[in-house]
Formats: C-alpha cells, structure tokens, sequence
C-alpha cells in the first residue's frame, strides 16, 4: 500500500494556481503527460507560436502542412 501523498497548493488572487508534486510522484506521471499532450499538440506548431508569436491555428496549419 502506498503512503498518501501531500500536495501543495499556490493561491493567487483567492484561487489555485499552481499546484507542487514530489519529483517521485512526477517523474511517474511525466511519460504519461508527454505521450498525451505529443498526440494533440506536435511540437513545430507549438515551437512557432511560443519562440515566434506566430498564432496557433497558423502554427498549426503550417506544420500540417
């Protein structure tokens, strides 16, 4: 059985914003999240609109082609 573990959560303006996990806990969940979020998002689309300011739809457009 494993130990519950303990978040801490950031407010900000009376909300929650941030949320830390134990490196243990995310270092489990991490290939998970990669897998997902690589099947909705390639990474040239969202490179051009981060390091660019290119627009999403744009950068998406432009990496399928």
């Amino acid at each position: 059985m494993s130990e519950p573990t303990e978040y801490q959560t950031i407010f900000h303006d009376g909300r929650p914003a941030f949320v830390l996990v134990p490196v243990a806990e995310f270092d489990r969940i991490r290939p998970c999240w990669n897998v997902a979020r690589a099947r909705r998002h390639p990474a040239g689309g969202g490179e051009a609109h981060v390091l660019r300011g290119v627009p999403l739809i744009r950068a998406w457009r432009e990496h399928l082609g």
